[in-house]
C-alpha cells in the first residue's frame, strides 16, 4: 500500500473522538480499558485502524444509568 493511502487509513488518537464524538482523553480510557485497540502507541498518542474503530462502534456497549425493572 503507497504511504499516502496507509496514512489515510492510519486515525490518530483525535480523529477517534471526532468520530466518535467523545475528546481525545475517553479515547485514551478505552484503550487502557481493553475496549479500543490501537495499532501502535507512541510518546504520546495512539494510531488505530479504521476497522479497529468500527469493531468498537458495533460492539455492544454497556448501558448507561439504573436498570429497569419491568
Amino acid at each position: 500500500m503507497p504511504e499516502t493511502e496507509l496514512s489515510q487509513a492510519i486515525l490518530t488518537t483525535e480523529q477517534v473522538a471526532a468520530r466518535l464524538g467523545v475528546k481525545a482523553s475517553r479515547v485514551r480510557q478505552l484503550v487502557g480499558q481493553g475496549r479500543l485497540t490501537p495499532l501502535a502507541t507512541g510518546l504520546r498518542a495512539h494510531l488505530f485502524s479504521p476497522e479497529a474503530v468500527e469493531a468498537f462502534e458495533q460492539a455492544d456497549k454497556p448501558r448507561r444509568g439504573r436498570p429497569h425493572n419491568h
